[in-house]
């Protein structure tokens, strides 16, 4: 018997195409059915049409062939069957508008023993045969898969690095697939730098103007460092230092619901601050305070001195004004057991006190 090289293994329902010439059949997962094309659609060319159709599996499964067209018969019927291992049947077009066997075979008949399609893999390049290439061949058949030329960027992996984005400091250059780091410029504020390129001074101060950071020149035994506004700091002497400073407008003041007068001032004289202060107006609460730029170092206390006016009546024995430790609030009393002002009415309170800093 002639088995064409054209062949298809199924294991589930066919339909014959003009270009198959040997089918063959596995029913080991259940009955098949294979049906034969409408013979109208080939034509003149129909009385070329041969094929062969083959159960290749010994288990009780049939293989049904059955037409398309349900006028067009198989030697007069609608349907053979092939139900046993190796049974092949043969097909032609008849002439005029039926099938024909034109062969069988069966069981223990001419077999074709199924060849395998096999692959070896390179390393990079790998293959996955699917279906049943152990039996999809009438001759056995290698693919050999090799590599050549060189790989175009676009099919390399996304987190492959293929080219460099210099950052503002950080840059880099890729040379025989090492990449080489290197550095630019000064680090810059956002980033945590000094954006300058800076010389340590041993007992200089570090401070910034508007983009850099910058280092003082050292000072001498003794001297403090002076704010000099936006401009740099400088060093000054103790006795250059103390000069009075007007906290009227920044301090936080409490007591009152609107102030005529409003005086706060400080001077700093090493660690010791020393404060003048006049606040008058219309009393809305029973305390009266204010705050400082620094932090007391411990309780102080200032029990004569204090001018008070309470609800517009003069105080007869003086005030008493005290900054708690750790603290950076004035709070003035009308008197050394802490008696209350009223919250309505004139309040005036006028004083000095001195305490330690931090």
């Amino acid at each position: 018997m002639k088995y064409p090289p054209l062949t298809i293994i199924t294991s589930v329902d066919y339909t014959v195409t003009y270009i198959n010439q040997l089918i063959l059949v596995n029913t080991s997962s259940g009955n098949i059915n294979i049906y034969l094309p409408d013979l109208s659609q080939f034509g003149s060319s129909s009385v070329d049409f041969e094929f062969y159709v083959k159960k290749i599996t010994g288990d009780a499964n049939t293989v049904t062939i059955k037409t398309v067209n349900g006028s067009q018969l198989i030697d007069g019927a609608t349907s053979t069957t092939l139900t046993s291992d190796n049974e092949c049947k043969g097909f032609k077009f008849d002439g005029y508008s039926n099938y024909r066997v034109i062969s069988e075979t069966e069981a223990g008949g001419s077999t074709i023993t199924p060849a395998a399609l096999t692959k070896t893999d390179d390393t990079n390049v790998t293959a996955t045969l699917t279906g049943t290439p152990l039996t999809s061949l009438l001759q056995a058949v290698n693919i050999a898969l090799g590599w050549t030329g060189t790989l175009a960027a676009a099919r390399l992996n996304s987190n492959v690095v293929q080219a460099i984005t210099n950052d503002t400091n950080v840059t880099g250059s890729i040379a025989a697939q090492n990449l080489t780091l290197g550095w630019t410029g000064q680090l810059g504020l956002s980033r945590g730098g000094t954006n300058k390129n800076l010389t340590a001074v041993n007992g200089g101060v570090v401070w910034t103007d508007a983009d850099s950071m910058e280092v003082t020149a050292a000072g001498t035994s003794g001297q403090l460092l002076q704010s000099n506004g936006a401009a740099a700091p400088s060093w000054a002497t103790v006795g250059t230092v103390g000069s009075w400073v007007d906290y009227s407008a920044t301090s936080t003041i409490v007591g009152w619901s609107a102030l005529t007068t409003k005086l706060i001032y400080y001077v700093l004289i090493g660690k010791v601050c020393y404060v003048t202060f006049y606040l008058s107006g219309t009393s809305n609460a029973t305390t009266a305070t204010f705050t400082l730029p620094v932090t007391s170092a411990g309780s102080e206390t200032l029990a004569g001195g204090i001018y008070i006016v309470n609800n517009g009546a003069d105080s007869v024995n003086g005030g008493f004004a005290d900054i708690a430790a750790a603290t950076s609030t004035v709070s003035v009393y009308r008197n050394n057991q802490l008696l209350a002002f009223t919250n309505s009415g004139s309040k005036l309170v006028l004083g000095q006190l001195f305490f330690q800093t931090t």
